[in-house]
């Protein structure tokens, strides 16, 4: 298996020696709670968006580039770790 610590003159992390396993069950943990943690910031942040925003345009500009690259980001995580088990 190939790994970045295994090239020669490699220092950046010299202790680093062997590949990270990752179980199904554990990623599938990790990413339940983060995207747990995740919903509750963007609620309290929607919510501050919305009660101290006065409504402007900026104000939806903001939450729906905020939706779209969560979107993106979330949809780019569930896809990374699909590939890594694979």
């Amino acid at each position: 298996m190939y790994n970045i610590c295994m090239l020669p003159g490699n220092n950046l992390f010299p202790f680093i020696n062997s590949s990270i396993h990752i179980s199904k069950g554990v990623l599938g943990i990790v990413l339940v709670l983060f995207l747990v943690v995740y919903g509750v910031v963007s609620a309290v942040l929607f919510y501050h968006w919305r009660r101290y925003g006065m409504h402007s345009g900026a104000v939806v500009l903001a939450e729906l580039i905020f939706v779209l690259v969560s979107a993106l980001l979330i949809y780019m995580a569930i896809i990374g770790i699909a590939v890594y088990l694979n």
